[in-house]
């Protein structure tokens, strides 16, 4: 989230850099969201990721999805959650161009909606695995009885929460 325009505005090749540097370290998974950096920051990271030499099964891609802000890239008057089928298929699919991948290890539905529908969130996550765009699918921020309400065919076994000193 903060290596791009949202933080520390990195070029292509400090990220670069920083995904090898990472990847020397024991670090391979990278966190991502299709609204970081206003839309940016995902195609900021793709662009690097092709430049470095790493083989793509020596990392872990992580991105979320769900959030709907105002942008540029995403001309909405209003903030607000959307999980219907088509959309997270699209997204996914905008996140594997921007990230240069075949798939994500990992897609998080990123905050949870009173509005989810966890029928047509099934619909998307069965398409997406059986396709192979995804190998898990996940959710960030959600509390166990909303985890409840949307996993019906496809049990959710990664709950991203928030941890830090501050919460």
């Amino acid at each position: 989230m903060n290596w791009g325009v949202w933080g520390n505005n990195l070029n292509t090749l400090e990220m670069a850099n920083l995904i090898e540097t990472g990847l020397s370290l024991g670090i391979n998974t990278f966190d991502h969201a299709d609204i970081y950096g206003d839309y940016t920051t995902e195609t900021a990271f793709g662009k690097a990721y092709a430049q470095t030499k790493i083989a793509r099964e020596e990392l872990f891609f992580i991105s979320k999805c769900g959030i709907q802000c105002p942008s540029d890239f995403n001309p909405i008057l209003l903030n607000y959650y959307s999980y219907s089928k088509s959309y997270i298929i699209n997204q996914v699919e905008r996140s594997l161009l921007n990230l240069k991948t075949d798939y994500l290890d990992l897609l998080l539905l990123h905050r949870p909606s009173p509005l989810m529908q966890g029928s047509e969130i099934n619909l998307a996550i069965d398409q997406l695995k059986t396709e192979g765009k995804i190998k898990n699918y996940g959710v960030s921020n959600f509390t166990p009885s909303q985890i409840d309400l949307i996993q019906e065919t496809a049990p959710i076994i990664f709950n991203q929460i928030e941890c830090s000193l501050t919460h």
